[in-house]
């Protein structure tokens, strides 16, 4: 019995990943890198799914690409803080070094891709970890809140996250990804919660207040 069929096909000069399965309706999402994915029932016939893509082209250019993932593997490059380190995988053990453009990281096996990645996500989560920390204190005054505790979780959907009740703030290890001014920006946002917790005027008010020029930073993370 047939589950699903994958296929890619040419579409604008790029790529839409087909999957069909047993379904009833098509379903578009976008990918990283902008990669356009279509599921679909089997019977639905390429031509079909491209004039289903053109139909919604209104609602593709609304959407925000996520990130191609980084390739942790020896010799690439993974983002740091809005610019780029090389990753040189040595064997042996000890803590990872980083100079001006590249991070040096001791592993087990430099020929295996997720050892790397654990310990290259190690380093940059103890590098977020120590900026909101010297910049936590700053803002908490700015914004007239203060947290009860936080911490760095990889977040796929957001870039952090306020639990009001318990007064504990979340921030996305991705944030490493980009300049350390957005940074500062979710530990604003975040904050803000704490005052008000839904996205009203008062928020912004907050946000206002507490970062202006808020809204220039955040384009950065569109």
């Amino acid at each position: 019995m047939r589950r699903t069929k994958k296929k890619f096909i040419e579409y604008n000069g790029g790529r839409v990943e087909i999957t069909r399965r047993t379904m009833k309706n098509m379903i578009l999402r976008v990918g990283p890198g902008g990669l356009l994915k279509v599921s679909c029932p089997f019977q639905v016939p390429d031509k079909a799914v491209l004039t289903f893509i053109d139909s919604r082209k209104s609602w593709i250019d609304g959407q925000d690409i996520p990130d191609p993932e980084p390739d942790f593997r020896d010799g690439t490059t993974i983002p740091y803080f809005g610019e780029k380190l090389y990753l040189n995988a040595v064997p042996g053990c000890g803590a990872s070094v980083r100079d001006d453009c590249s991070l040096r990281v001791y592993v087990k096996n430099p020929a295996d891709p997720s050892q790397i990645e654990k310990k290259a996500k190690d380093y940059l989560r103890e590098e977020l970890k120590t900026y909101i920390e010297l910049r936590l204190p700053l803002w908490e005054e700015r914004v007239g809140e203060s947290c009860s505790e936080w911490n760095v979780r990889e977040m796929r959907a957001r870039w952090g996250s306020c639990h009001t009740d318990k007064q504990k703030l979340l921030f996305s290890l991705k944030l490493t990804a980009y300049p350390r001014i957005c940074t500062d920006l979710v530990i604003v946002h975040e904050l803000a919660h704490l005052v008000e917790a839904n996205h009203s005027p008062r928020f912004y008010d907050v946000m206002d207040r507490a970062m202006p020029g808020w809204r220039t930073t955040n384009q950065l993370l569109k």
